[in-house]
């Protein structure tokens, strides 16, 4: 039979007490908190989140990857976490953590390449004559400069000389020979050396190297049983601007030893490049000799051809423990093949120079976590200028951002005002495009209902977000009548006086017959543009390199060049690799003839954003959030800054205060809504004053939750009891469980 604490009063009335001191306030719906690590999605702000569909939108799938610690603990707990409540549940707040410490890789090694030449004047060239030995003298007079100039088939110009017989008065030429010299001559043309091209197959492989491109007519005389040969010298060449781009970047791989990092390559002779190919064909392969701490002198065979088993991220790797250090000293850090063939297939660069970068990083990237940001959005020509519009900024944060989304503006009407924007997946294609969100009619006037502000929302909260994945950031003082037309360049570096970051956008829609790229030197029979499927700007039919839009660290000072719709903003100049702030199209977008862009629907162009950056230190394998790493103890002042290391020396910023940041995001009960919490990957025993700096959230700020403690990947009850009693765990708030699931 129940007891009853009913206490009589008088006929019929009857109290009773109840000890709520300890009772959740609300407890009618489970609403769980978590802190932890998701592969993507914003960082350190509570999001709520009804089903995991939508948890994977924001914040990625499940991923089985392990840490680097000794009991290998799942590194990303939280996704299965949140994957098994959201089948019982459908209301969870997430808040995602980055890092606060950056790293050190203190050096970055590098590939660059050697631009292509701008030929000068065709008229009145400057003559010079000789004779030449046809099987290759060395004592002939053009032999030095012939013989290291490749021929059609693969051999030296002399090689390919000398492998021929000739009759008297036979001749061929070498580039570009005034007709007239040409048209008197009474024997029979042969094969040149390099066929009949007079393009750039001739002049980036003639150049002196200071402002001459050499052309040559061979005449043989059978009398002397000699060449005689007039060479032709135009002047006024120049190197493009596609010279000393790093397409490559290398950095050590590394480890901690104790407190110290130890990285496995630091100095200028650590890396070397051999080739007898690169320096006229950019897709060679080529040597690297590599000297690492660990495992002494290595040499690597790689090419920048990504269709090549020895493309060199399939031969390095692209991570810092995705090989052993001993035998992988470095790893590529950015890559741009993409880009490299782009500029090969236009003549645009001659080949890679044999002359390594070496490039001191200091503390670039000894930065906290960022978020990643769209270029300027600027307006049409008017007056000569472009105006500031508008920045794009992703919703998620850290490197993952970098690549999970683009923008692509269309419709784009002069006369209305008016334009389209879409959210697209960032690893389409235009031709089959992933819209993830559309926003049409959009306006730059803040009194129309279409104002874009209005309809995305904004990163300063004045308009409300709408959108998953972006918000704005409006320049303020935006003209309210202009429209979308292009964007400035994205964010690159000054490595040692080379470039590193760059990107070749669209920037015309193609007729048949247009010559764009080359095979050998052969136009490429390029097809008209199916211009609905096509995109201005960043383009799948060109392509482009994601490493492009990789955080470049907190001093980078330079940008690649933009884009605009406009070859009236060709004349425009800008802090860029070029010096001209954009690419632009051939079209005269603001006049009455715009060429393809009359219509609207072809009004079209594409960018995304760059810069997000996670913040961790790549080169621990595990998180330092245990109680070591607690400022000011002797484990964390043996790695902050004054001892090489990374932790700041004024306030802590160890991977333990990115978890306490997470974990105080859920300190106002007012602003969200919970009654259970957890951590993932924080358990009472490797993590005790985490685990109690929870327990004083929940118990102190809260008072209405309870906390789900995690218990050590222990085999037995047994163990996890004793390590409780250890540990002194007493708080009505909480509970623990076991085991591990």
């Amino acid at each position: 039979m129940a007891t009853s604490n009913r206490v009589f009063v008088s006929p019929g009335v009857y109290t009773s007490e109840k000890d709520l001191t300890f009772v959740a306030q609300s407890v009618g719906v489970t609403t769980l908190g978590l802190v932890g690590e998701t592969l993507k999605g914003p960082a350190f702000e509570p999001l709520l989140i009804t089903s995991f569909d939508e948890f994977k939108t924001y914040f990625g799938n499940t991923s089985p990857e392990k840490d680097g610690s000794s009991l290998k603990n799942p590194k990303y707990e939280l996704p299965y976490v949140a994957k098994a409540y959201l089948q019982e549940s459908n209301q969870l707040f997430v808040t995602r953590i980055l890092g606060l410490t950056g790293y050190l890789p203190v050096k970055t090694f590098g590939l660059k390449t050697i631009g292509g030449i701008n030929l000068g004047s065709t008229t009145n060239p400057s003559l010079g004559s000789t004779t030449y030995v046809p099987s290759g003298s060395t004592s002939s007079t053009y032999y030095a400069e012939l013989t290291g100039k490749t021929a059609t088939t693969g051999d030296s110009v002399p090689e390919f000389i000398a492998a021929d017989t000739y009759s008297h008065n036979e001749w061929f030429t070498i580039g570009l020979v005034p007709s007239g010299s040409t048209s008197i001559l009474t024997g029979s043309e042969i094969v040149s050396p390099i066929g009949d091209f007079t393009n750039y197959q001739w002049y980036n492989n003639f150049f002196n190297g200071t402002n001459t491109v050499y052309a040559y007519l061979f005449i043989y005389n059978s009398g002397t049983t000699l060449f005689n040969v007039t060479r032709f010298g135009y002047s006024g060449a120049t190197v493009n601007n596609y010279s000393d781009i790093t397409v490559a970047a290398l950095r050590s791989r590394g480890r901690y030893v104790g407190s110290t990092l130890t990285l496995e390559v630091t100095g200028d002779t650590g890396f070397t490049i051999d080739s007898t190919t690169i320096e006229q064909n950019p897709l060679g392969e080529f040597t690297m000799n590599i000297a690492g701490a660990t495992g002494g002198n290595k040499s690597f065979t790689c090419s920048m051809d990504k269709t090549s088993t020895k493309y060199i991220t399939k031969v390095l790797g692209s991570d810092v423990f995705d090989k052993a250090y001993s035998d992988y000293p470095l790893y590529v850090y950015e890559a741009y093949p993409i880009f490299l063939k782009a500029l090969n297939d236009r003549g645009l660069v001659r080949g890679l120079s044999l002359s390594e970068v070496y490039h001191t990083v200091g503390d670039d990237f000894l930065h906290e976590w960022d978020t990643a940001m769209s270029p300027m959005v600027v307006s049409e020509v008017r007056g000569g200028k472009v105006d500031d519009l508008f920045e794009v900024v992703t919703i998620s944060d850290g490197d993952s951002s970098n690549s999970q989304i683009k923008i692509t503006i269309l419709n784009i009407n002069l006369e209305t005002s008016e334009f389209d924007l879409l959210v697209r997946d960032f690893n389409d294609t235009d031709e089959n495009m992933v819209i993830l969100e559309k926003y049409s009619r959009c306006s730059m006037n803040p009194e129309l209902p279409g104002y874009v502000a209005l309809k995305i929302g904004t990163s300063d909260t004045k308009y409300e977000l709408r959108s998953k994945y972006i918000m704005l950031v409006m320049n303020e003082a935006h003209p309210t009548d202009a429209v979308p037309s292009g964007f400035k360049g994205f964010k690159a570096d000054t490595l040692s006086s080379t470039i590193l970051g760059n990107v070749m956008y669209k920037t015309e829609f193609y007729d048949a017959g247009d010559v764009v790229t080359y095979t050998s030197g052969v136009p490429d029979n390029t097809p008209e543009d199916r211009i609905r499927k096509v995109s201005l700007g960043l383009s799948s039919q060109v392509g482009f390199d994601s490493h492009l839009f990789k955080y470049k660290g907190h001093n980078a000072d330079t940008t690649s060049t933009g884009f605009h719709l406009s070859v009236n903003a060709a004349g425009l100049t800008g802090d860029t690799i070029t010096g001209f702030a954009f690419d632009c199209t051939p079209y005269d977008f603001e006049g009455t003839d715009k060429g393809k862009l009359d219509t609207v629907s072809y009004r079209k162009f594409t960018f995304t954003v760059c810069g997000g950056f996670d913040g961790w230190d790549v080169y621990r394998s595990y998180r330092t959030f245990e109680d070591a790493y607690i400022y000011k103890k002797s484990t964390y002042d043996a790695c902050n800054t004054d001892n090489g290391g990374v932790f700041n020396v004024d306030l802590g910023n160890s991977d333990y205060y990115a978890y306490l940041a997470g974990i105080t995001t859920f300190g106002n009960p007012e602003a969200i809504d919970i009654n259970v919490f957890a951590t993932p990957g924080i358990n009472f025993k490797d993590h005790s004053s985490l685990t109690t700096q929870a327990i004083d959230m929940i118990e102190t700020d809260r008072a209405d939750s309870l906390y789900i403690i995690a218990t050590p990947n222990y085999d037995t009850a047994d163990e996890v009891i004793n390590e409780m009693d250890t540990v002194g765990l007493d708080s009505n708030y909480s509970a623990v469980y076991w085991p591990w699931i």
